[in-house]
């Protein structure tokens, strides 16, 4: 799957989140058309019978494709200068035949990128949820290298959840103008970093892991998602227009023309309800 390259430009994390912003309204309606926005119906059997308010003893993906298995069918990146395509892999998997493959590496037109994101994108709009707002989010990631010329830069994995349309949004941000409160978002850390690259006025931040990653092996992480937003934002969210979940790999604060060299998979993601099914290690490398 190809995708926008970076050109070249000094994109602050600023930058990045005012052109996720822009194009938001149009990756929404392109993804209906492309079938990439979700009917959750499609992605597991629900029981008619089951209290749609409290799904939490049924597994729920509302992920579509979430083992890659369809190829890239279901997943998106942010369509923007400042993020670079995946592909999808045959090896290695964590199950099954494939994975979707993020090559985190300074090409030539990237030596002056301060920073630039890699990763995979689905969009779930509310009305087609079975019930309340998702209670986990888990899945498994491979790092097979990791280095970086200079080591100021912030190379990291990261899950990020971000809730578009909720109307409390403004108040939650301390963001008095409406029109610029668009979303508030959680950016969950899995590997990479001790302190965080930076800050924005509409994202809270969660440490799942710290440190430097070890290449090699499969690694799985689980984060009660519900329960996060609760405690960092003090509500669950609710009455939004969609949900945005993007898993990436990423460097920030890149000195001109260092370089960074990572290549990272993900496999067998789960964004839904109840406890996330565990899947066998592949035996294959």
């Amino acid at each position: 799957m190809k995708g926008a390259g970076a050109l070249g430009a000094r994109l602050s994390p600023m930058q990045i989140l005012r052109d996720s912003a822009a194009i938001s309204r149009r990756f929404v309606s392109g993804a209906v058309a492309a079938g990439i926005v979700l009917q959750a119906g499609a992605c597991h059997s629900a029981d008619p019978k089951a209290d749609p308010k409290a799904p939490t003893a049924l597994t729920r993906n509302l992920l579509a494709n979430p083992g890659f298995e369809a190829g890239s069918t279901g997943w998106t990146h942010m369509g923007t200068q400042a993020w670079g395509a995946f592909d999808i892999v045959g090896e290695p998997v964590h199950s099954g035949t494939q994975a979707a493959l993020l090559s985190v590496v300074t090409t030539p037109d990237a030596y002056k990128t301060k920073s630039k994101v890699f990763g995979v994108v689905q969009e779930i709009r509310r009305e087609t949820l079975p019930g309340g707002f998702p209670e986990t989010l888990s899945g498994w990631y491979y790092v097979k290298d990791w280095s970086k010329s200079v080591p100021t830069t912030d190379m990291y994995l990261q899950v990020v959840v971000i809730v578009w349309g909720d109307p409390r949004t403004g108040a939650l941000c301390n963001i008095p103008d409406p029109s610029k409160a668009t979303n508030y978002q959680i950016r969950f850390y899995l590997k990479g970093l001790e302190k965080p690259a930076f800050t924005l006025t509409n994202a809270k931040l969660s440490f799942e892991g710290r440190g430097q990653p070890t290449p090699g092996s499969w690694v799985r992480f689980e984060i009660p998602v519900r329960k996060r937003f609760q405690e960092l934002w003090g509500v669950v969210p609710d009455n939004y227009e969609f949900l945005r979940v993007l898993f990436e790999a990423r460097w920030d604060n890149k000195v001109d023309g260092s370089e960074v060299a990572s290549h990272v998979l993900y496999d067998d993601l789960f964004f839904g309800y109840g406890a996330s099914p565990e899947t066998p290690v592949a035996k294959h490398p």
